[in-house]
């Protein structure tokens, strides 16, 4: 079973309000170390997505919000189940369906900060997919990756894609 099968097969069975409450704790643990890194109106992309929760509670940081994942359906349906326990505006997500290990479908420098909630690890060519993190990434941008634990996670500023890299 691939990335998109497993994620569509969790949509019935999990990811109630109730469970939705219990990991708005545990992400909000790292979204709440990082929000001050973010300046207020930043253009973001949330890769790997799923929830895009990461993405909601920075929403008040945030100015154009894209999210990413590999299942449309996953993303459209978890998505909107989240914004609903949240109270978070829905319709304040660009939602955007690809896979992250190939070439991302925006022009270089396109964001102000890009990130990964426990997802980073499902990019089948790792060094691929944190190249063109890179090249989307504005100069001096926010790269964040959590691996779902809230004291393991990378944060770091990145520095512009040298033009061989684009």
């Amino acid at each position: 079973m691939g990335d998109k099968e497993f994620s569509e097969s969790t949509i019935e069975g999990r990811w109630k309000p109730a469970e939705i409450k219990q990991r708005v704790p545990l992400i909000r643990s790292y979204t709440d170390k990082i929000a001050h890194m973010i300046p207020a109106g930043s253009r973001s992309i949330e890769l790997g997505a799923g929830s895009c929760l990461m993405s909601m509670l920075l929403g008040d940081r945030l100015g154009e919000i894209h999210c990413a994942d590999i299942s449309e359906r996953f993303l459209r349906e978890i998505s909107a189940r989240c914004a609903d326990v949240l109270g978070f505006d829905h319709g304040r997500l660009n939602l955007h369906a690809f896979d992250m290990s190939g070439r991302l479908p925006f022009p270089d420098a396109s964001f102000d900060a890009v990130m990964f909630d426990s997802s980073l690890h499902h990019a089948p060519v790792i060094w691929n997919t944190l190249r063109e993190c890179r090249r989307v990434l504005k100069p001096g941008g926010l790269f964040y990756e959590s691996t779902g634990s809230a004291s393991r996670h990378s944060t770091g500023r990145m520095p512009a894609a040298r033009s061989e890299e684009r």
